[in-house]
Formats: C-alpha cells, sequence, structure tokens
C-alpha cells in the first residue's frame, strides 16, 4: 500500500479523519484502512526559448485527492 508524494514515502495510513473545513467540529475517524491511491493533476506551462527549447516547466492549478477503503 506505500505511496510516493514527491519525495516523501507513505508507508501506511493510521488513520483517517474527516473534519469541517475551518478545523473546529471533527465528524467522524476511520480506522483499518487499507488499499489507499492518491490522484493528483495538475496543468503545465513551458518556457521555451527563441528557438524553442524547453527552459523550464511550470505546474499550476494543482489539485488531488485520497481513496483508502
Amino acid at each position: 500500500m506505500a505511496f510516493k508524494l514527491d519525495d516523501i514515502v507513505i508507508d501506511r495510513i493510521q488513520y483517517g479523519v474527516a473534519m469541517s473545513m475551518d478545523d473546529t467540529t471533527l465528524y467522524y475517524t476511520l480506522t483499518q484502512l487499507q488499499d489507499a491511491t492518491v490522484e493528483i493533476t495538475a496543468d503545465s506551462k513551458e518556457a521555451r526559448d527563441k528557438d524553442g527549447t524547453l527552459i523550464k516547466k511550470f505546474w499550476t492549478g494543482k489539485s488531488g485527492y485520497l481513496v483508502a477503503a
């Protein structure tokens, strides 16, 4: 079930917590989670020189979500 987020490797999930958007209300806690996956999407913008050679790629509009059962 291990997965990698950029340079961080997640080995296992201890528990999941659902809270309100302002972090004041705890809705529920989940234990014994397995089979977690993370899906991340992003748009890219490229900076190129006058010859069309790629100089740098910028990632914008990043979003992601975690699915665990």
